[in-house]
């Protein structure tokens, strides 16, 4: 019987081990959907056409940002989508020239630190068309319908940081360059998702088989064997007892 038991404990051992082992590899959260925020951010860009240095746009996006990754996670930005606001002093100097706008974005790129791949284009989106009121800010989707950024991949160490960078746009009254944007006041012009290296718990006991998912099947297997040794034993000492 003591041979049995000593058995039946090993397998449970290795059923133990082999589990923690999953979880030290995948992380505790494989195979579990990404916790997602939704996050802002504000930018001010400055811009030029090739007959005009003087316009600047006020930009918002928002996207569905991982709260965390583990190193080597793949991962997008969900649902961005984002709002480009034409002050009323530039309007006014288009609606010289146009009672609406309708254009494309031709550039919109990001660049991404301690991730692949390291920068990311949007382009091309188009618009409009936009209304235009001189004296009165003009406002359009960029993107109108919500799309995905990305996929990337987190690197080993650090935060991985995602910021906008240079956008261009193309308009019947010219191209519009605009640099890499300045956060407005108040704001934050780079999303920041911290990488964390998540450690397997101590474990000191067969964990149950829900805890794991798709190891179910083996710790069930290791389980029956123990039930399996554990009943030769007995059907052992009730044999020696009834002689």
């Amino acid at each position: 019987m003591l041979r049995a038991w000593t058995r039946g404990r090993k397998v449970a051992a290795v059923v133990a081990a082999g589990s923690v082992a999953a979880l030290a590899l995948g992380g505790p959260l494989a195979g579990a959907s990404q916790a997602t925020t939704s996050r802002s951010l504000g930018l001010y860009y400055s811009c030029a056409f090739s007959w005009w240095s003087g316009p600047h746009l006020d930009v918002e996006l928002t996207g569905d940002v991982p709260s965390s990754l583990a190193p080597g996670e793949s991962f997008s930005i969900g649902n961005l989508r984002g709002t480009v606001t034409i002050p009323e002093g530039v309007a006014t100097v288009l609606h010289k020239s146009a009672k609406t706008l309708t254009g494309t974005i031709s550039t919109f790129d990001f660049a991404v630190v301690n991730g692949s791949p390291s920068s990311f284009d949007v382009a091309p989106i188009t618009f409009g068309p936009v209304t235009l009121v001189a004296g009165r800010a003009a406002r359009f989707g960029a993107p109108e319908v919500p799309q995905s950024l990305g996929p990337f991949t987190a690197g080993s160490r650090g935060n991985v940081t995602i910021a906008p960078g240079e956008l261009g746009i193309v308009l019947p009254v010219g191209a519009l360059e605009c640099g890499t944007p300045l956060p407005r006041p108040g704001g934050s012009a780079t999303w920041t998702i911290p990488v964390l290296h998540r450690a397997a718990p101590a474990l000191t006991a067969a964990l149950p088989v829900s805890t794991f998912g798709g190891l179910g099947a083996a710790a069930l297997a290791g389980s029956l064997l123990v039930v399996r040794q554990r009943r030769k034993s007995q059907s052992s000492h009730l044999s020696r007892n009834g002689r």
